[in-house]
């Protein structure tokens, strides 16, 4: 165990006025969508559960992630190649429908993946999408003890655009938009932020307490290092 880091920004989030989501979900007649944004910098994270008795489709093509006005693709048509090394060195060269691994010493795999553009979500079933980051994770060093926002002055506001049908063809499609804005950034100590409490990984202190009192779906946190 080892003492704390020294300061902790926490970033309360609040869902805009003009939709009609709670706290951390929205939810219709036809599904219910649950997000949590709980991480280091934020991860804009969801579920969706499909309430009816027939099959929901998501095209993610038509669907984003947007923030301060930004807008962020989910589907994007490439093929995505992961490569896991073991010894020796290597180097990755990929793009569309091809990927070139080379390696000097040492064993490698790579696989190529080609993202769903539609996801089927069956009846009374849940699906989760994990994509992006909410706050970069080089953050400028800043002091604040407290400072509260609205949606006019906010520094960070999102939302989730998403193309929804109950037909693979997309006959008729709905829409879903939720959006959430940060309301507040406080500051405090690390060892009042993790209850006194870390975790150690290599002699560096990288995963605050995951019963920390201020865990909420809503909020995401920065370690300033």
């Amino acid at each position: 165990m080892a003492s704390c880091v020294p300061l902790v920004h926490l970033y309360e989030t609040k869902p805009m006025a003009n939709v009609t989501n709670q706290e951390d979900y929205f939810e219709n007649d036809t599904i219910k969508v649950i997000y949590s944004f709980w991480s280091e910098h934020g991860t804009f994270s969801f579920s969706i559960y499909n309430k009816l008795n027939v099959p929901i489709y998501i095209d993610w093509k038509k669907s984003s992630f947007i923030k301060n006005n930004d807008k962020l693709n989910y589907w994007n048509d490439e093929t995505l190649t992961k490569t896991v090394s073991k010894g020796g060195s290597r180097s990755t060269v990929s793009y569309s429908g091809y990927s070139l691994l080379t390696s000097i010493g040492g064993i490698s795999n790579s696989t190529s993946v080609k993202p769903e553009q539609i996801t089927f979500i069956a009846p009374k079933s849940t699906i989760y999408k994990i994509q992006f980051k909410l706050h970069p994770e080089e953050d400028k060093r800043f002091r604040v003890d407290s400072i509260e926002y609205n949606e006019s002055n906010t520094p960070v506001f999102f939302r989730n655009f998403m193309t929804l049908s109950t037909s693979d063809k997309f006959e008729k499609e709905f829409y879903i938009d939720n959006g959430f804005y940060v309301s507040k950034i406080s500051e405090m100590l690390a060892s009042h932020f993790c209850g006194g409490a870390l975790y150690l990984i290599d002699d560096n202190i990288k995963m605050m307490k995951s019963e920390t009192p201020f865990k909420r779906k809503s909020r995401f946190y920065i370690i300033m290092r």
